[in-house]
């Protein structure tokens, strides 16, 4: 009987670890770099460089924990598959719309997503989460994209 109590504690806990979306977990903002659209050359604070990267951000099913802009409670997660030129709402779009020689998906490229579609996590707070693969991540905040890479 015990043994049977215990075969089902540890199906569960793997159930539910598996049930987990990938996104929840330890990200670490690695980078952050001017906006494709950012049409000055304005330059991120060295303070607020060092105050957001290197740092943690925790994305929990009910919070996200972090440095601001990325903290978060009551998060309300979307999963969704965004073409190119929706990234950034729609910042490459409008870059395209003023130049019609660019390319969106070329955008997107830069940046290190490839293939028609970018998943894209809507959070329900100040920001998206753009997903160039299953371990690296961009968010786009005031004229500037910070890289997340899953710990």
């Amino acid at each position: 009987m015990f043994c049977a109590a215990l075969l089902l504690r540890v199906v569960a806990y793997a159930t539910a670890e598996a049930a987990d979306p990938a996104y929840i977990g330890v990200w670490q903002v690695t980078g952050v770099a001017p906006a494709p659209w950012m049409k000055s050359e304005r330059k991120l604070h060295a303070s607020e460089r060092a105050r957001l990267v290197g740092k943690v951000v925790v994305f929990k099913p009910t919070l996200i924990a972090g440095p601001a802009p990325f903290s978060c409670k009551g998060p309300r997660y979307r999963l969704r598959d965004l073409t190119p030129a929706t990234l950034f709402d729609g910042a490459f779009a409008a870059m395209r719309a003023k130049d019609k020689s660019l390319d969106t998906d070329k955008l997107a490229a830069q940046l290190g997503f490839a293939g028609d579609t970018v998943r894209t996590l809507e959070t329900g707070c100040a920001f998206k989460i753009y997903f160039a693969d299953a371990a690296t991540a961009h968010v786009g905040l005031d004229d500037f994209v910070y890289t997340l890479k899953k710990q």
